[in-house]
């Protein structure tokens, strides 16, 4: 008897406890758990050709500079997803879950992208300017990214590294002529008002006899400098289109013009106030004074 109430007792605190906990555990709010349980299907530009899935920048070259990234998973993601009519309602917002980052001298810059609402989760990288050619980047999907399902997750940040296509090498500019008027240099039928321009010049001519690359101001089409020791129909000027390090283009090829005698503006017409005729002789007035590079025809019947 004496272990049989021994039993119901120890039975009866055993219920009252799990009774307790419970009723505890009815009191602590309950934080939505996520499993991993999500994998990454394909990455493909423009939904078309399918990236290697490797961090490496090499393992994908020549990536266009403008376009978009097209990503599935094991389960259905999208970048927005309205789980509001569900029990319990929840939002799934993968929109800020991806980002592109430049690779350069060793460190990281973040590039703007746009990630669609829809499915697959896109990524369109060119809605804030093209790529920068024959750079390398790395596209960062990140761990926390959602399946519509509001439970599986990527689980750990996943990289895709790509380079884009060589950069191009820009075409010489427009450049018609270069003409000689004492020491000043003319350039004329430049590219109108371009700031991305150099000039070197060789004053015999030849290709050893060019100098350094210098700035060169453009105005409208027309570019003017200050040149020394030039010799005209032998001296020869070169522009082109300065290298870029921002967008990690070459210089241009050279536009090339030989230099050739200008010619000196027409003078004004001299001030003169009148012409009297006194007998045999015509008295001009208002003239510069003491001018001496004057010179003068006369009509008899008023025709030149």
């Amino acid at each position: 008897m004496i272990n049989g109430k021994r039993k119901t007792h120890n039975a009866f605190f055993s219920l009252l406890t799990i009774f307790c906990i419970t009723l505890f555990m009815g009191f602590i709010p309950v934080k939505e758990c996520y499993a991993a349980g999500l994998t990454l299907s394909a990455v493909k530009l423009n939904n078309t050709t399918a990236l290697v899935q490797s961090p490496d920048p090499a393992s994908n070259p020549d990536i266009p500079l403008n376009g978009n990234f097209a990503i599935t998973f094991s389960n259905t993601v999208q970048g927005y997803y309205d789980g509001s009519a569900k029990t319990p309602p929840y939002i799934v917002d993968n929109r800020g879950k991806v980002k592109l980052e430049r690779i350069a001298d060793g460190s990281r810059s973040q590039v703007g992208v746009a990630v669609g609402d829809g499915s697959p989760l896109t990524v369109t990288y060119s809605v804030y300017g093209d790529l920068i050619p024959g750079s390398q980047y790395v596209l960062t999907l990140q761990g926390d990214i959602t399946a519509n399902n509001n439970r599986n997750t990527l689980g750990a940040d996943t990289e895709i590294g790509f380079t884009t296509v060589a950069p191009q090498k820009p075409a010489a500019p427009s450049f018609t002529s270069a003409t000689l008027l004492g020491d000043v240099l003319t350039l004329s039928g430049l590219p109108n008002n371009a700031a991305n321009l150099e000039y070197r010049i060789s004053a015999d001519g030849t290709e050893a006899g060019y100098g350094g690359w210098s700035d060169l101001a453009v105005v409208n089409r027309t570019a003017t400098l200050t040149a020394t020791g030039l010799t005209v129909e032998q001296s020869t000027i070169e522009v082109r289109v300065k290298a870029s390090p921002d967008t990690n283009t070459p210089a241009g090829d050279s536009a090339v013009q030989t230099v050739v005698q200008g010619i000196p503006p027409a003078p004004e017409a001299p001030s003169v106030g009148g012409a009297v005729l006194g007998g045999a002789q015509i008295m001009l007035t208002g003239l510069p004074d003491n001018a001496s590079n004057l010179e003068y025809s006369i009509a008899v019947n008023g025709t030149p």
